[in-house]
């Protein structure tokens, strides 16, 4: 994150820029032109103090990296606004696109096929990585939950004016919101109690109450919450982790 005018960038990106230089020089990378890409983040408000154009070219071997708007990895499209739009779009696009192709099918498949497509073409699209975007703003939750809408209509031949409530019951699965506050729980977990993987792990402190399990109050928070000053902060993983690890009852974070 960089929250300093142009002066102040420069100075950080040039000490990110001789790290890749050095990395080249010492590992003899190879860079083929137009192989790889460049972003940088920040929010919004931090980008009031800077421009792109401002910014040093990022050189290695040679070799512009050009600064992109956002860059796709590991199908996680990352936005250099710090924002979810575009990956979340790009989710639902493809959702639609495995719903458009079942329907050709649709009379001949029955209910109960149906809803096993569903779930594991469908759901885990929006599954995927779902702990970046944790807390998104309203309208991505509400771009995401309308493809499911459509993947339940798919799944019982709904029109588009009836009741779905029932039919999510018979689904048989939480909603992409407790979902992912589901999946958030076991990463958290994972790096709790097992301390594993432990880059994420490091992430976590535990709160020193002073006090045994056995007695400790259930309303003590088990782990520090670090310090935000920004929006973008606050929806961290680290900080919603913990922030959702410590409303948990007592006898399942034990």
């Amino acid at each position: 994150m960089l929250a300093r005018g142009p002066a102040g960038l420069g100075k950080k990106y040039e000490r990110g820029r001789g790290d890749h230089q050095g990395l080249g020089g010492s590992k003899r990378a190879h860079v083929e032109h137009g192989e790889d890409e460049a972003v940088l983040f920040a929010s919004s408000q931090q980008r009031r103090f800077f421009n792109d154009a401002d910014v040093p070219p990022l050189i290695i071997n040679n070799t512009v990296i050009p600064l992109e708007d956002k860059v796709c990895n590991l199908d996680v499209m990352m936005s250099k606004d710090l924002s979810w739009a575009s990956h979340v779009r790009g989710v639902c696009s493809r959702a639609h696109g495995v719903l458009h192709r079942l329907r050709y099918r649709a009379g001949m498949l029955s209910c109960r096929v149906r809803r096993e497509l569903a779930m594991t073409l469908v759901l885990p699209l929006m599954d995927y990585c779902c702990l970046v975007y944790l807390e998104m703003p309203e309208y991505l939750a509400t771009m995401l939950q309308r493809v499911w809408h459509v993947a339940v209509r798919f799944v019982f031949g709904l029109h588009r004016d009836e009741r779905l409530a029932p039919f999510h019951e018979r689904m048989g699965c939480a909603s992409l919101e407790d979902r992912r506050r589901y999946f958030v729980g076991l990463q958290v977990y994972r790096a709790v109690s097992l301390r594993c993987p432990h880059y994420i792990s490091e992430m976590f402190q535990r709160r020193d109450t002073g006090m045994t399990p056995q007695t400790r109050s259930s309303s003590l928070p088990q782990l520090t919450l670090p310090d935000s000053i920004s929006e973008v902060r606050r929806r961290s993983f680290s900080i919603m982790g913990a922030r959702l690890w410590n409303e948990l009852p007592l006898t399942i974070q034990l």
